[in-house]
């Protein structure tokens, strides 16, 4: 259980948002779950991190960062690392940026998605709907988003993002909530090896929100989903919807032909270089950098544009959803891995060292996948700006709703998979 840890070096520090009063303010609250029977109302906690001064939010208000951490390392405070410098991170992108607390149990892959309450297992899909389901009075999503408290303006987009068992629920999140509109996954598969719990509710077909709106980062040696680099690929491609044949890199989709290498990729069929580190904008090259140095060979390396499901209509998106597997020595030296040489189950162990935390030159590096989340996120229908002059006082009680979600496409009802069992029925075959 100790190897499904966030990172080893993780630990409970003085307050990043205390340390910056100037420009974020800690905002708390509870919500129920499933433990929660008779008189109880109110027993797991959530902290956000809600721009202030110099970072204040628009008239309009601010889109939702949900940060959700893995197995036996969610937080009982908020005050651990790297999970509140992810809040950081996204609140000076512009985000109420929240964590959660809730029931993690590793015990809970045993009954997989759909959970087993005469075992008291609670299943993925339960504790999605509770953080999530806005039509939930109490739920985490309703208190912040929709009741007489909230501090967000989730028509402008909810961000979920998670590890291991956090990310099959922050994958989960569209399925009970339609804003989500954007997803980022560290550590995520559909078959824990460590329990041999197969997770058909975290397969691509059974996830609301589009392919193209959701990222995921594996290493290639992870032991719990996957343990080799085919393994991992192999529930890479189930989970995410893409088939990028054997490369690691599936976010960067290259015409064929072309390599998926660093550096200058050359494309026979083309004659030309396609490098897609280049800017987004693929207009004005940098005066540095990994482009080709021979800058007629560059061509439009911009990533194609697909039919954006989520918006509908004529509307378009990147196509830079996917997976990377990050290999090797880089697993090995920037997630972590055993005393012996093998690839464990961490992430971006070295939080303290913030450029190798950071890894801004990477393709699978923290600050630009975060970039693409607050990117992606804020891909929604317009919406008017708030009209409300009231500031709203943050309340431990739960709240009710005062007014519908806003619904970028049409209400999807819970995926659950044709092959899973009853809750109740621990005996059923499948």
């Amino acid at each position: 259980i100790a190897l499904l840890l966030h990172s080893e070096s993780s630990f409970c520090l003085a307050g990043l948002c205390e340390d910056n009063p100037d420009t974020c303010e800690l905002v708390t609250g509870c919500y129920s779950d499933h433990d929660c029977i008779g008189e109880c109302s109110c027993n797991r906690d959530w902290w956000a991190f809600k721009p202030i001064g110099s970072l204040a939010c628009p008239p309009e208000g601010c889109p939702l960062y949900m940060w959700i951490d893995g197995t036996e390392f969610v937080p009982s405070s908020y005050q651990t690392m790297p999970d509140q410098f992810y809040m950081m991170e996204m609140l000076q992108r512009g985000f109420i940026a929240v964590t959660v607390e809730y029931d993690d149990s590793v015990i809970d892959y045993a009954s997989a998605c759909e959970g087993n309450r005469i075992w008291d297992f609670k299943g993925f899909t339960h504790k999605a709907r509770e953080i999530f389901d806005g039509s939930v009075a109490d739920s985490v999503i309703s208190q912040l988003c929709d009741g007489p408290n909230a501090i967000a303006n989730c028509r402008l987009g909810i961000a979920s993002h998670g590890f291991s068992q956090g990310a099959h629920i922050a994958a989960l999140g569209s399925n009970y909530e339609p804003r989500v509109s954007a997803s980022l996954l560290f550590g995520n598969g559909n078959f824990n090896s460590y329990i041999s719990a197969r997770l058909e509710c975290t397969d691509n077909d059974n996830i609301s929100l589009p392919r193209e709106r959701r990222r995921s980062i594996s290493g290639d040696a992870d032991r719990f989903f996957g343990g080799s680099f085919s393994g991992v690929l192999k529930q890479q491609k189930e989970t995410s919807g893409y088939d990028c044949a054997d490369n690691f890199d599936c976010f960067r989709k290259l015409p064929a032909g072309c390599s998926y290498g660093a550096g200058e990729q050359y494309c026979e069929e083309y004659g030309r270089f396609f490098t897609l580190s280049c800017p987004a904008h693929c207009s004005t090259m940098p005066e540095e950098g990994p482009c080709p140095s021979n800058r007629d060979l560059i061509t439009n390396a911009c990533p194609d544009k697909v039919p954006d499901t989520y918006l509908g209509g004529d509307a378009l998106i990147e196509d830079t959803g996917g997976y990377y597997i990050v290999t090797g020595e880089e697993y090995c030296n920037y997630m972590g891995c055993d005393p012996d040489g093998g690839a464990i189950h961490t992430f971006f162990q070295d939080w303290h060292a913030e450029s190798d935390f950071l890894n801004p030159d990477k393709v699978w590096g923290l600050k630009q996948n975060l970039d693409w989340l607050a990117r992606i996120a804020r891909k929604t229908a317009s919406v008017p700006a708030l009209t409300s002059s009231v500031t709203p006082t943050p309340s431990k009680s739960p709240s009710a709703k005062s007014s519908p979600a806003f619904n970028p496409q049409p209400d999807p009802e819970p995926k659950r998979s044709p092959t899973a069992k009853p809750w109740w029925c621990f005996w059923c075959q499948v």
